[in-house]
């Protein structure tokens, strides 16, 4: 009888934690859709860039490759949406605040649990603030803007969804909760590899949690967690048999000069994290000195010596954070360098930060809130450096957003001076184009993507547009050759 009882109890207990953590997850859900809405409203609107027409054309079409990447996952939430709305931007933008706020609970949830394995002599109450601080400053972190408002990243946001919350099923099941959460562990890692190639990285995470955090050997290793092989080479066969189209990206020269980018590379991504960079411009210059690293550090004196600043601060930031080493801070590091190699050597778009900020969110939130110091004096030091770091991605946020929001404006413009201009060319024309804008402020304008505006907006399969570089150099024997000049504003036929 007492036996009975006590389950009974037991089993009310863990209904009520359950609704509990149900609720928590709800307000927290709300609160971050509401701030990441208050945050990015008026980006709802923006107007297509880059490659988005190629997003799109997929999306018309019910793709499931799009500029040679298999991403079935985001082309299907695309497909639906433009089957529901159309060409419309909006219902994307939506779906991208309400990841980011799925993104943002994953993080307080991931948070707790790692904290929860390492900081065993602090208390829940501290647990929960910290991690509830580092879920808010990834909300509000500059570098995400690229990643929610620009309308071809649901793969970015969908695949850093389900690697974040695979992670978190992952120190579920190691802390010692039920052998389901494995089973979560491969689905979500499954979800992640559909949603972006770069996704194996995660077992590399998984390897090095073994090794480093729960001293496993790679045997074991392998006996428990094979089935993300197998996921992997299943993704793979499918790949390779059904979507068999690859587009190599262009190496550097030599072995050194992988190595020297992607130093530099790792530098600027760690930099960024903390100090808001116009990462197009120091790409430009990366490409105009080549390997050169002193050169390149030179011309970024000469041109840009605000990022020579950030580096040197970032530097400074970076040693005092982990001048006490540790297993926790080691941890949050390798995670972030682990995220990052996949395109380690091409860095230079923040849309790839997205997920490897998780690491960096919550090892500043650790640092901040477990210094002695910072806690003194009624905790006003930690007050203000909290309220300034805030107070500076939202700035920064905010500066980025206006720069997509001009870039998107110019797109717009440009685009619809073209349909005007094309609009009655005779059947089989071809138009070359000469000078489109590429970027403003390190948003992205139209370098990609003009090929398929004829058949996206003016409904036109006779008419073909191409960058001039495309054209060839030998004359084609072709009747209707056009060249748009944009600085002119001007079309002409050859």
């Amino acid at each position: 009888m007492h036996r009975k009882s006590s389950c009974s109890k037991e089993v009310k207990l863990r209904s009520a934690l359950t609704i509990r953590n149900k609720l928590v997850n709800l307000y927290l859900f709300a609160f971050f859709a509401g701030l990441t809405f208050i945050l990015y409203y008026t980006s709802l609107n923006n107007f297509y860039v880059l490659d988005d027409f190629s997003g799109l054309r997929a999306a018309s079409e019910g793709s499931l490759f799009v500029n040679f990447h298999f991403i079935p996952v985001p082309l299907l939430a695309y497909r639906i949406l433009y089957l529901l709305f159309g060409e419309s931007p909006i219902p994307v933008r939506v779906l991208s605040y309400l990841l980011n706020a799925l993104m943002c609970v994953g993080m307080f949830r991931f948070s707790f649990r790692f904290l929860s394995i390492f900081l065993k002599d602090v208390t829940d109450e501290r647990k929960l603030i910290i991690s509830f601080y580092a879920s808010l400053l990834f909300c509000v972190h500059f570098i995400h803007v690229e990643t929610i408002i620009y309308y071809s990243e649901l793969h970015e946001m969908f695949y850093s969804l389900f690697y974040l919350y695979g992670l978190y099923f992952y120190l579920l099941f190691r802390s010692g909760s039920r052998s389901r959460n494995l089973v979560f562990v491969y689905l979500f890692y499954m979800f992640c590899i559909l949603s972006k190639e770069t996704a194996p990285t995660f077992i590399a995470c998984i390897f090095l949690s073994e090794l480093l955090l729960f001293k496993s050997s790679a045997k074991d290793f392998m006996k428990k967690y094979y089935p993300l092989f197998f996921i992997t080479i299943g993704f793979a066969l499918i790949r390779y048999f059904f979507f068999s189209s690859l587009e190599l990206l262009s190496m550097p020269a030599s072995f050194i000069s992988v190595i020297q980018e992607t130093i530099k590379n790792y530098i600027f991504s760690f930099t960024a994290f903390i100090v808001s960079l116009d990462f197009i411009f120091i790409k430009d210059i990366y490409r105009s000195n080549g390997s050169a690293s002193i050169a390149t550090l030179r011309d970024l004196a000469q041109r840009y010596p605000f990022a020579i600043a950030g580096i040197t601060a970032s530097f400074i930031v970076y040693v005092i954070i982990l001048r006490k080493f540790s297993l926790l801070k080691i941890s949050l590091v390798v995670f972030s360098v682990v995220v990052i190699s996949s395109f380690s050597w091409l860095a230079g778009y923040e849309r790839y930060l997205f997920l490897p900020s998780v690491g960096f969110c919550l090892l500043l939130s650790i640092y901040l809130f477990n210094n002695a110091w910072l806690n003194t004096f009624n905790k006003m030091p930690l007050f203000i450096i909290i309220a300034g770091i805030i107070v500076y991605n939202v700035y920064s946020l905010k500066d980025k957003e206006s720069h997509w929001i001009t870039a998107s404006k110019i797109s717009e413009k440009t685009v619809t001076r073209i349909l005007d201009l094309t609009r009655e060319l005779p059947p089989r024309s071809i138009v070359y184009f000469k000078g489109l804008p590429g970027e403003y402020k390190s948003a992205w304008i139209l370098r990609f993507g003009i090929s398929e505006i004829p058949g996206l907006f003016l409904k036109r399969n006779d008419m073909n547009f191409y960058y001039i570089y495309q054209k060839p150099e030998h004359n084609v024997n072709e009747e209707n050759i056009y060249v748009y000049d944009y600085d002119m504003d001007k079309i002409y036929k050859e």
